[in-house]
């Protein structure tokens, strides 16, 4: 607590005046899976609670009483700290409360904070994880349910849709007593500032810029699929002559009488593995429909368009610091998993039109909804760049400083192949697709199995094929091979005796309770209740090192996965460099997908003027090679 408090002085001396701790309790008709600025839009204020420069906390009905004057001249002030637990909640919800946007500037997330400890989650998971109370999650889940979100209307109550405090005052009572825990419990975490706090500032900057979409493009797939389910739907029904397929049981008992099996499920999987094992006409075309009917292909469509503000433009997709590595999540539509595949011109043109396609074609038009005046580059192979800057595997980084052809590289090193040889058209070429998924599967420390999962046998391999190209890819990178049994060596050594380990560029201290590995950067990441269990893996003993987690307890983790984290967050650091100095330099972000930033054109901005900053040496990473690619389009692809 006392580094918290030393940290907490250094944001207030360097920047703001005093600080107001806040939480808030709100009503809104508009799901918040639809988003929080489409939930913002309608949402109603009903409780806050708050404490001036830590001082006692006071909680305010706006059911019946205003906001001080002196509270909201100090929310509206940008020279007040702001402190809340994800607060771009507060922020954006007062904002429409408020009828103004509230800059970024001023505001502090406890929740980014918690997840620098290692407690990535809810207010309530954190204080699980980090205080061993389940009390808080079980009382406010059902009060929030009751006073929160619309109520179902029943005969029993009188057949309203929402509950207000006057129906049940004992419960609004804790719910008062709630709402004021929230801003106990949260002044309990400790603290982050510096380029993280920068950091976080243009994080909420391009979530409230948001991107615009082709609006026409996403009804239209949305009308097309809905089309495309009813007919399928209802040829299913004339095969069948069930009166409702999409039920589990009827559908079931038919595929059951008719294969004389017995069949429980039709899940997505389980239709997979039927459609291979059944050769009847009847059967398999149902088994179609049902994949049909139950397809997914609109769900990014229909999140988008449930996301919509009045202005057009969709907010609050990236999640900030949401992952142990302090990459971010998506939220919304999820952009950090949209599909790789995409449609042709073609196809999206057709969409567009509202000609008719197969909902399988949908699924790759998801990236061609956004658009703009776009500008997007992305980092190239940066995951591999870092993990052999960080071994120090020196053939690696002398591929990057010249032809950058990794997969190529890796190829001849493992076989013995000359390199001009592995091009297109000639026999050669065949060992690039073995270079590549060497080079995805292995890194961390896969083997065999890894590379079945990046679909080497897809790729003409076998298993035994498989094993001889792991030996010959760990034979031809000692350096990285060793970097992870270092890691776990280290991981070790310091959690047994609490000392600061060194290995390269990365430090690594316990302190009790935490294992805190240092990056370059000078960010760390958290492993929470770190420790050492004798387990058995793969048939032997083994002594492995276990931490907690929110929302997924108990986790282990060894020298390759401990590599893993440690490359995608410095890889991370490298994108968050990149974007401070893109946001400096006056470009307009919108979006950022793993190592891909997406721009809004200003003008005298270019596309080499984006690829150059984001290629440009950093400080803190000496020797390490970055390089970048884009493309300039009026809608965002691959």
């Amino acid at each position: 607590m006392l580094q918290s408090q030393s940290l907490m002085r250094q944001i207030m001396t360097k920047n703001y005046h005093s600080k107001l701790r806040l939480d808030i309790e709100t009503y809104s008709p508009v799901p918040i899976k639809h988003g929080l600025y489409a939930y913002a839009s309608s949402c109603e204020v009903l409780l806050m609670a708050y404490s001036i420069d830590d001082g006692p906390i006071e909680i305010v009905d706006l059911t019946k009483d205003q906001i001080s004057d002196e509270i909201v001249s100090m929310i509206l002030d940008c020279n007040v700290l702001k402190i809340a637990y994800n607060a771009q909640f507060e922020r954006i919800c007062l904002s429409y409360h408020f009828r103004r946007h509230l800059s970024p500037k001023g505001w502090y997330c406890s929740m980014v904070a918690a997840s620098y400890q290692g407690a990535v989650g809810s207010l309530a998971q954190t204080s699980e994880l980090l205080a061993g109370s389940t009390e808080k999650q079980k009382i406010g889940r059902s009060l929030i349910t009751y006073f929160c979100v619309p109520c179902k209307p029943t005969k029993t109550n009188d057949y309203r849709t929402r509950n207000l405090p006057e129906y049940a005052p004992d419960k609004w009572g804790q719910f008062k007593e709630y709402c004021r825990k929230d801003v106990e419990a949260e002044g309990q975490i400790p603290f982050y500032c510096g380029f993280e706090y920068e950091l976080y500032q243009l994080d909420q900057k391009i979530n409230d810029r948001g991107f615009r979409c082709n609006w026409k493009l996403v009804e239209n797939a949305i009308e097309i699929d809905e089309q495309n389910k009813a007919k399928a739907m209802f040829e299913l029904k004339e095969l069948t002559g069930l009166d409702n397929p999409n039920s589990q049981i009827q559908l079931c008992n038919w595929l059951s009488s008719m294969t004389g099996d017995p069949i429980n499920s039709i899940a997505k999987d389980k239709v997979e593995e039927y459609l291979s094992s059944y050769e009847d006409k009847a059967v398999r075309r149902a088994l179609e429909l049902r994949q049909l009917t139950s397809s997914s292909s609109t769900s990014k469509f229909n999140a988008l368009n449930n996301a919509k503000n009045k202005d057009g433009k969709v907010r609050g997709t990236l999640a900030f610091n949401m992952t142990g590595t302090g990459r971010w999540a998506g939220r919304v539509f999820q952009p950090q998993n949209l599909p790789r595949n995409e449609s042709s011109e073609k196809i999206h043109g057709m969409v567009e039109m509202g000609e008719i396609v197969a909902s399988k074609e949908l699924k790759g038009l998801v990236r061609q909804a956004i658009v703009g005046d776009l500008l997007v580059a992305d980092f190239s192979a940066i995951e591999a760049r870092v993990i052999a800057w960080l071994a120090d595997e020196k053939w690696r980084m002398d591929v990057f400083a010249g032809h950058g052809k990794i997969y190529e590289a890796s190829a001849s090193m493992m076989f013995g192949v000359d390199i001009d040889t592995i091009v297109d058209g000639n026999e050669n070429y065949e060992y690039r697709k073995k270079g590549k998924v060497a080079e995805l599967a292995l890194g961390y420390q896969g083997a065999v199995g890894a590379m079945v999962q990046f679909g080497a046998l897809d790729m003409g391999l076998t298993e035994e094929g498989c094993l001889d190209i792991v030996k010959a890819w760990r034979a031809t990178s000692p350096n990285i091979v060793k970097f992870w049994y270092s890691l776990e060596d280290a991981a070790k050594y310091t959690i047994l005796n609490g000392k600061m380990v060194k290995v390269g560029y990365i430090r690594m201290k316990f302190d009790g309770k935490t294992l805190w590995i240092k990056l370059p950067s000078g960010k760390k990441l958290a492993y929470y209740n770190a420790r050492l269990v004798d387990k058995v893996k793969f048939g032997k003993n083994k002594t492995c090192i276990v931490y907690d987690r929110a929302k997924q307890g108990e986790t282990d983790t060894y020298g390759g996965k401990l590599c893993e984290n440690i490359t995608q967050a410095v890889a991370r650091d490298c994108l968050a460099t990149a974007m401070l100095r893109l946001d400096n330099a006056g470009y307009r972000i919108i979006l950022h997908i793993h190592d891909e930033v997406v721009c809004e054109r200003q003008q005298g901005h270019t596309l080499q003027g984006m690829i150059d900053i984001m290629r440009h040496p950093i400080a803190w990473a000496p020797g390490l090679l970055l390089n970048a690619d884009g493309f300039e389009d009026t809608k965002y692809h691959k």
